[in-house]
């Protein structure tokens, strides 16, 4: 799904609240943040949204490629234990100043199944 204006932004970050240990969605959603030209017009907008939110930075060769700091960036937190995604998240609500307690009760509604488990197979080899 791409984030065409604020109002996807919003609901995405709506659903990654809801789904907080799917890394998947934590992926998912990272990677149409950093891929929006509505949210970063160039690459270099992209650098303090990486400082701020993942307290990294990369070296310029990658900067100028929106596929490598996707790929990076997917490494990253696929790499985080539920301590640093915690973490990570409360920094990019914070980022994009998404505060929880004015979502209305339908919009903080049930999780939807996910392939976490699946997900989980994987990376224990099972």
């Amino acid at each position: 799904m791409q984030i065409e204006n604020e109002n996807d932004l919003r609901n995405r970050l709506i659903e990654l609240n809801r789904k907080k240990n799917s890394v998947e969605m934590v992926i998912g959603t990272n990677i149409s943040i950093l891929f929006s030209k509505e949210i970063f017009k160039k690459n270099s907008d992209i650098e303090d949204y990486l400082k701020k939110v993942f307290e990294m930075t990369y070296l310029p060769y990658v900067m100028k490629s929106r596929s490598l700091i996707g790929a990076r960036l997917t490494k990253t937190i696929y790499n985080y234990d539920k301590e640093n995604l915690s973490i990570m998240l409360k920094r990019l609500f914070d980022y994009f100043d998404f505060n929880l307690e004015n979502k209305s009760q339908s919009e903080m509604s049930k999780e939807k199944p996910s392939i976490s488990k699946w997900i989980q197979g994987i990376r224990n080899g099972k």
